[in-house]
């Protein structure tokens, strides 16, 4: 039987080291295995603000990608805060400077005009390869735009694919650019085939914002683990206990500060033992002062040791040789849902097997999961003896209610197999 084809829809994509682009890659390299053939369109490589070489995957290499320049002032704009000394810098200023100055007036997002640069090459792409579906990551909302507009033009259906999800606000409340975004992400839900979402909760927010996403189908798809050969046991790869934690802090979206007064209560009580646990970041740049300055402020900074990005081969290492790994989920602010999301890295971690602490928002979904596979244990984010115990009970190899379970069994409805089983179910209940 011939192939179904699907066009992904996703600004970022390999090889760029940001999150958003996980979940297209995941889905572009799995669903083959299910009788779908993709095609994906994304921005140039070097409209990309950071590039993770371990994502040049050579089974990339057999997908069909179109590559189309974002054309973007507000994108670029970040990109060029790395310009090297003398003209390139002061030519970074200036549009960076214009970048600020124009934001408000911004039509959809840092992306805009990628969505009508890409119109035309989507168009082809579907006509001329017979596309029986568009599926788009959102945000970005430049992703959804062009989906809509591809619809427009061809007939050929679409779906939403929400990764986040804004929390329901009076529109009067909002900035004349979110209810710009509102507006457009109300005509394409309206007229998408159907929608996806990646935690429980999200369609309660979506549909409390879209009476229209009520009406249409929907299904909860979960990221998914994508396994790699990793040890079981219970001993460290690094001379200290050592906890681990890869990406951004969101500038204090995500916080700390209770961790880290966990770490000096923890040092503190055990000053005799030799082995001192150990905290390694691998976070932005702009994140690290602000991590030294916690450490020193907890009489911490011996067992701190924050450092720039790395790969995401690298991180899969260090998470491997880890005693735990760290999660820290945010809190909700303004029309952001953060609390009901699920961090991408929480299926990384779980692929590492190695014990996970989840400290967040007080009920947090990822704190939920953890929990009931018994993977790990979540505490509030502003509880230090709480997490002070956390840490003890994950270094013996315990949970609150018994053993930390690193089985593939324990993590089962986060299988690739499950997950995307499930999603190719649903997207051909759309086609036919």
């Amino acid at each position: 039987m011939q192939n179904k084809k699907i066009l992904l829809i996703s600004p970022y994509f390999a090889p760029s080291s940001a999150v958003g682009p996980k979940r297209s890659i995941k889905l572009a390299l799995a669903i083959q295995k299910y009788g779908w053939e993709p095609y994906v369109i994304t921005m140039k490589t070097a409209c990309y603000n950071d590039i993770d070489p371990s994502l040049e995957m050579p089974e990339l290499s057999k997908i069909s990608i179109t590559r189309v320049p974002c054309g973007s002032l507000w994108n670029h704009g970040k990109i060029w805060r790395k310009a090297k000394p003398g003209l390139p810098l002061l030519f970074a200023k200036i549009c960076r400077a214009l970048d600020k100055f124009t934001t408000p007036i911004r039509p959809i997002d840092d992306y805009f005009p990628w969505s009508f640069m890409a119109t035309a090459k989507a168009v082809k792409l579907v006509k001329d390869n017979s596309i029986d579906l568009v599926w788009a990551s959102v945000p970005y909302w430049s992703g959804m735009h062009l989906a809509y507009r591809t619809w427009k033009r061809t007939g050929v259906p679409y779906i939403l694919d929400f990764r986040d999800v804004r929390r329901n606000q009076e529109i009067s409340k909002l900035s004349a650019q979110d209810r710009r975004i509102i507006r457009l992400e109300s005509k394409a839900i309206e007229n998408a085939a159907g929608i996806t979402y990646v935690a429980p909760k999200q369609i309660e927010a979506l549909n409390s914002t879209h009476k229209k996403s009520k009406q249409m189908p929907s299904k909860l798809v979960y990221n998914w683990v994508k396994n790699f050969q990793s040890r079981q046991d219970s001993h460290s790869g690094f001379d200290n206990p050592t906890i681990i934690y890869g990406g951004s802090l969101y500038s204090g979206t995500r916080k700390i500060d209770g961790f880290f007064e966990a770490l000096s209560k923890l040092k503190t009580h055990n000053k005799n033992n030799e082995h001192k646990v150990q905290f390694r970041h691998f976070g932005l740049d702009n994140e690290i002062g602000m991590i030294k300055s916690l450490s020193v402020k907890y009489g911490i900074d011996d067992i701190v040791f924050p450092s720039g990005l790395i790969t995401s081969q690298k991180l899969a290492a260090y998470s491997h040789k880890s005693d735990i790994l760290l999660l820290v989920v945010g809190h909700n602010t303004g029309n952001v849902e953060h609390a009901n999301a699920i961090p991408a890295k929480l299926y990384d971690y779980f692929g590492a097997k190695r014990p996970i602490l989840v400290l967040g928002p007080k009920d947090c979904e990822a704190g939920n999961i953890v929990q009931k596979t018994n993977r790990g244990i979540a505490v509030d984010d502003d509880d230090p003896i709480g997490i002070e115990k956390a840490i003890k009970l994950l270094l013996e190899g315990k949970t609150e209610t018994g053993s930390v379970d690193l089985s593939d069994d324990a993590i089962s409805e986060f299988s690739e197999k499950t997950v995307v089983t499930g999603f190719v179910s649903f997207i051909e209940s759309i086609c036919n």
